[in-house]
């Protein structure tokens, strides 16, 4: 699976990309890899608390399949990884559980600082949100299983803006499994562009296992 991803929430506007999935499927690919996913729609807001035991983790099914970027580009991701997008009439959620085969004293996590480079350093998730679809632009957003924060903008391909600091909020969790985290963001603070199409792209394309520097 590629990591760039389309993201549909309603269907109203042409994809560039695979159809979009008929619930209760969640996800289609096509011969070159390509992916659309289907944003789960919620009647009463999440409650984000880090843990993922809400009968909506029983009842949809996550996306995975992700492949590699390095170290070895095109080869399935070495440690599962399982990925729900969900949203309400205020808020889009991402949820995510990354088992981790190591126990978790090799995990690598002891940065709290918030937007500062060295998270990526760590064991981290990261999630970006192209709004705009125009696959230039968007919002990026990355945790470690401590709970340090990194967000920041990107327009037209240029630099990050790391002074755009949304409201919103995550909570993660551990356990000897892996970690777990859900984060809240606010439509409203992401430029959500395309009100009438209701789709954009959608990337989980930074899960980093830092002591084998696997990426996806």
């Amino acid at each position: 699976m590629t990591a760039a991803l389309i993201l549909t929430l309603q269907l109203s506007a042409a994809i560039d990309g695979p159809p979009p999935p008929i619930p209760p499927e969640i996800i289609t690919r096509d011969a070159a890899g390509h992916a659309t996913i289907r944003a789960i729609k919620l009647t009463v807001p999440l409650r984000v608390d880090g843990t993922l035991d809400d009968e909506l983790y029983q009842r949809e099914q996550p996306f995975g399949g992700f492949i590699q970027v390095v170290p070895k580009y095109g080869a399935p991701l070495s440690e599962r990884t399982e990925v729900w997008v969900m949203y309400d009439n205020e808020n889009m959620y991402v949820a995510c559980r990354c088992w981790d085969s190591a126990p978790a004293d090799k995990w690598i996590a002891n940065e709290l600082r918030r937007d500062t480079n060295q998270l990526r350093q760590n064991d981290h998730i990261g999630v970006m949100f192209d709004t705009f679809y125009d696959r230039r632009s968007g919002f990026l957003f990355y945790s470690n299983p401590l709970g340090a924060r990194a967000d920041y903008s990107v327009v037209d391909e240029g630099g990050s803006n790391v002074d755009w600091n949304p409201g919103g909020s995550r909570r993660p969790a551990a356990s000897t499994a892996g970690g777990r985290s859900r984060w809240r963001f606010r439509s409203s603070r992401c430029a959500i562009a395309r009100a009438r199409t209701r789709c954009g792209a959608f990337r989980c394309g930074d899960r980093c296992a830092a002591r084998t520097s696997g990426r996806i």
